[in-house]
């Protein structure tokens, strides 16, 4: 009796180490961060679930086309921004084709960053209509222009710092994003394999601008000039076909910025996308751009080769004051 009862017990305790066993092994499958990994999972979930929301239950969209019978990649008509009595963007119209690059050039307050700005939608516009791939996104909410296929960098950083430059790349990817919530939280097959996708996505990236050695730094540790092509990274991570580049030189010492020149030009012939470029360095905006803007107060002075701009009458009084 006392020898039958040993014997269940030690196959009860044998059953139960080989249960705990096989929890483990799942674990180790398919939790490699433990619970506090998907503790932190669920937690970025919900910091960034409004933005998750507006892109999985996203609205019908009536877009309205121009009534121009020659249409342009990416165009802006008649642009106002004014604060008050201020008009940081005042009627200001121009075009953008595919595949080109166009720089917009202007003394500091000219309006510059102001039209990114509108772009972007992180303001509205006073007056006029932005049009892209001959839709018009005057109306679209900020949260929408990524989905088109438009991304930016800052003419200050703006990334994560207490990440790493591989969780920020990440960040771009999130609208290819093709998993729901209920997927997220179980961290099903779909949801692995939409990540393995992403990554590779993202190491191309990486290669693309010679990351690989900052791949699990921290933001933080970094200096500025890799941090400004870690953001440029990142807005490339999103596949867009339109970028928008705010002053990309900025900070940057010769030798980084003539790494930035050669990026730009192969971002147009490799990756086919269009560039529109806020800058200041008339070197790096002579090398790369095929048309130039140039703006003072809010309102546009020249527009054509970089050559042409630069010697028009009202483009050297607005720089030199004369």
């Amino acid at each position: 009796m006392f020898r039958t009862r040993s014997a269940a017990i030690a196959s009860a305790n044998g059953l139960k180490g080989a249960i705990y066993g096989v929890i483990i092994v799942l674990f180790v499958l398919f939790e490699p961060l433990g619970l506090y990994g998907r503790w932190l999972k669920i937690k970025l979930f919900f910091q960034l679930f409004p933005l998750y929301k507006r892109a999985t239950f996203k609205r019908q969209k009536i877009y309205v086309k121009s009534e121009r019978n020659q249409m342009s990649y990416f165009r802006a008509e008649n642009l106002s921004l004014h604060f008050g009595g201020l008009k940081a963007v005042d009627a200001v119209s121009f075009a953008v084709e595919k595949g080109e690059i166009l720089s917009i050039i202007g003394p500091n307050g000219a309006g510059k960053s102001s039209i990114f700005n509108l772009i972007s939608r992180i303001y509205p516009p006073t007056s006029g209509r932005i049009f892209f791939e001959d839709q018009d996104i005057t109306q679209e909410p900020a949260y929408d222009i990524a989905g088109l296929g438009i991304a930016r960098t800052f003419q200050n950083i703006e990334l994560f710092e207490n990440a790493t430059m591989l969780s920020n790349l990440l960040v771009g990817r999130h609208r290819h994003s093709t998993t729901q919530l209920w997927q997220e939280l179980l961290f099903l097959p779909s949801v692995r394999a939409n990540e393995k996708a992403h990554r590779r996505r993202v190491e191309q990236v990486i290669e693309f601008l010679d990351l690989e050695a900052y791949r699990d730094k921290l933001i933080s540790g970094l200096p500025y000039g890799v941090r400004k092509v870690i953001e440029l990274a990142r807005a490339l991570c999103s596949e867009p076909k339109l970028i928008l580049l705010d002053e990309p030189s900025s900070g940057l010492n010769v030798e980084e910025t003539d790494d930035m020149s050669f990026w730009i030009r192969d971002m147009k012939t490799e990756l086919g996308i269009t560039v529109l470029m806020v800058e200041h360095d008339m070197t790096l905006v002579n090398r790369v751009s095929d048309r130039v803007i140039a703006l003072n107060y809010g309102r546009v002075l020249a527009m054509g080769s970089p050559a042409e701009v630069q010697r028009h009458p009202d483009v050297v009084a607005a720089y030199l004051g004369a």
